[in-house]
């Protein structure tokens, strides 16, 4: 049997509502859904709102109807009655979904078939989140503060709180294991961090900050996340000039990733036991990159009504986590479990 959408009230709704103009709260419309709108109605309204924006738009287009309105302060949303423009819109998203499919099958993407169920996935992320819960200083807690913090003052930050930026990222980093052994951050203080910092919460980059997982699929995006990485790259390299070789030391995917996660949320921690992960359960490419990237916003959306209520369940009274820390969870602790003699990377 085929599973209804969450949405189908609110489409019947609107097919049944006689005016031109019908005006909705959000708590109205999730009333109807029988759940909390997600963050990005409230958070990305941009993305959310919009008629083009195949996932959710297509519950009031079916109805016939487009978004004329939404206010994000007074929190309504005003659907217009005009089936030939939501035919319009409709007869785009079907069209953009069929070239994405055929584009999938000429890629043979690893997420079309993946080897464990989502069932599984989110089961092995509980396991993190217990890990968390059961001592209140954890050392996956340092995401949670890092991120927190870059979250809360990520706009025009102060001289005195891109430092504690620095301060954050620095132990965040040293509690994930990248100060280990022979790694160049060893070598530097938390400063050697500033110039990162500094891009990381330009307004150049500004929008990749809790990044809803709808965007993270989208071409520019994921352009401007390797663009992003690649500065990164060159920008350690010139404040390690100094050890050894001259030229500077190369970050790695792992290091460039883990300070993606841990600041903007957009990206999981490419690690050993995270792409193991990925390698048992065939739902992305194991290698950093846009299409890996892109594989796992898919994924995500296949499944959203799991990860999100997931999602929405850890964040109760804690630091809100992105979908691509509920991605970096559970894949991390599928690698984990598959070879757990060690820390990871």
């Amino acid at each position: 049997m085929m599973r209804v959408s969450k949405y189908q009230p609110l489409t019947d709704y609107l097919i049944n509502c006689e005016d031109i103009f019908c005006r909705l709260s959000f708590v109205e419309i999730e009333k109807l859904i029988g759940d909390r709108l997600p963050e990005s109605a409230y958070t990305h309204a941009t993305v959310f709102w919009n008629d083009a924006n195949g996932h959710y738009a297509r519950h009031w287009l079916k109805a016939g109807r487009v978004v004329a309105q939404y206010d994000i302060i007074q929190k309504i949303a005003v659907f217009k009655k005009d089936i030939a423009l939501a035919n319009c819109h409709l007869t785009k998203v079907k069209q953009e979904e069929g070239n994405t499919k055929i584009s999938r099958m000429r890629t043979a993407s690893p997420n079309r078939h993946p080897a464990i169920s989502c069932d599984e996935v989110i089961s092995a992320s509980r396991k993190y989140i217990d890990e968390v819960l059961r001592d209140e200083h954890a050392r996956y807690l340092s995401w949670e503060h890092c991120y927190g913090f870059f979250q809360k003052n990520r706009t025009d930050p102060s001289e005195e709180q891109l430092d504690l930026m620095c301060l954050h990222l620095a132990w965040y980093l040293a509690s994930w294991g990248m100060l280990r052994g022979s790694a160049f951050l060893l070598q530097k203080d938390y400063r050697v961090h500033l110039p990162i910092v500094k891009l990381l919460v330009s307004k150049e980059y500004r929008n990749l900050h809790n990044c809803p997982i709808e965007k993270l699929k989208d071409t520019h995006t994921l352009d401007q996340i390797m663009k992003l990485s690649d500065e990164i790259v060159e920008l350690y390299r010139g404040l390690t000039e100094d050890l050894g070789n001259g030229e500077g030391k190369v970050a790695s995917d792992t290091l460039i990733t883990k300070i993606l996660l841990g600041t903007l949320g957009c990206v999981p921690a490419y690690d050993r036991y995270f792409k193991s992960g990925l390698s048992l359960s065939k739902v992305a490419q194991q290698s950093y990159g846009a299409k890996s990237m892109g594989q796992l916003a898919e994924y995500y959306l296949d499944h959203y009504d799991q990860f999100e209520t997931f999602r929405r369940e850890i964040s109760l009274g804690r630091v809100e986590y992105t979908p691509m820390k509920i991605i970096d969870m559970c894949f991390w602790q599928i690698g984990f479990d598959r070879d757990s003699s060690g820390n990871a990377d």
